[in-house]
């Protein structure tokens, strides 16, 4: 299974990968790549207590490969 979500230039974003902070995490890492224009392979560990402070209930991981698009 996967998601997709496209950032723009301006932040604003279409598609979700999920919300909360991995989802914030993936927009400034995208904001990143904007700039740098290298593609990045990242992996988020959504532990019990990272889960837990953000409100979410399924924890485990999440691998994102955030490419730029022109």
């Amino acid at each position: 299974a996967g998601a997709r979500m496209l950032v723009k230039a301006d932040g604003q974003t279409v598609g979700t990968v999920g919300g909360g902070l991995a989802e914030k995490m993936a927009l400034d890492a995208a904001l990143q790549v904007m700039d740098t224009q290298v593609p990045r392979l990242l992996e988020y560990k959504l532990d019990n207590t990272v889960a837990a402070q953000e409100g979410m209930v399924c924890g485990g991981k999440m691998t994102l490969f955030i490419q730029p698009i022109q």
